[in-house]
């Protein structure tokens, strides 16, 4: 794994998270990601000559929720569209990370609101490849259903899109969506031991990216 990129933060800690585990697939979670260091992110940390070595940039929904963070991930995005690369937007949305939701719901996956979407619609236009489980989608778009958020997302952006299902799969748009949620090409689930669900998106998403890019 390359470390090109990173920097030390001397004034701030490595957020961290407490994970549990009490069923299959279910891993209750509390975010320590108060000040954190990734979280602190500014436009002066975005190195233009890394970026023009790279063939894409993937920005996250997280890092859209504050100020300096989202400043950095659109300059991030500036820059690669400038050379011609690839802008990745994995939706990676966490309630409680935008002060929707108490410390103890660190596994709450959804909580309805205009204000993250109107946020996040922002970025689709930019975007190569969005990536996000159904509830992802539907918060990136403002709809309240998968399929209308399919085609919300598709007005704005010509992005391949890929719906993340869990334990069935994805299903990945590269063109026009119809009323049927499976006319795309989908990629079946297969049955593995579930420690816990903790990084199963990052490890999709490097899977993904190797294939795509």
């Amino acid at each position: 794994v390359s470390v090109d990129g990173l920097k030390t933060d001397k004034e701030r800690l490595t957020a961290l998270v407490l994970l549990s585990v009490e069923s299959e697939g279910v891993s209750p979670m509390i975010f320590y990601r108060s000040d954190c260091a990734d979280m602190a992110l500014a436009e002066e940390d975005i190195d233009e000559a890394f970026i023009a070595s790279s063939r894409s940039v993937v920005v996250t929904g997280t890092h859209f929720s504050r100020p300096n963070s989202d400043a950095a991930q659109r300059k991030a995005i500036r820059l690669m569209k400038a050379r011609g690369g690839k802008v990745v937007f994995d939706i990676d949305y966490r309630p409680n990370l935008w002060g929707l939701a108490g410390h103890a719901e660190g596994f709450e996956r959804y909580v309805k609101s205009d204000r993250v979407s109107a946020q996040l619609k922002t970025v689709l236009p930019d975007c190569d490849l969005i990536v996000g489980t159904e509830e992802e989608i539907m918060i990136a778009s403002g709809a309240d259903d998968c399929l209308s958020a399919l085609k919300t997302i598709r007005a704005m952006s010509s992005a391949t899109i890929v719906l993340k299902r869990g334990a069935k799969g994805c299903i990945v748009y590269d063109g026009p969506i119809s009323d049927d949620l499976e006319d795309g090409i989908v990629g079946k689930g297969f049955p593995i031991e579930i420690y816990n669900v903790l990084g199963a998106g990052d490890a999709f998403m490097s899977g993904f990216l190797r294939g795509w890019l």
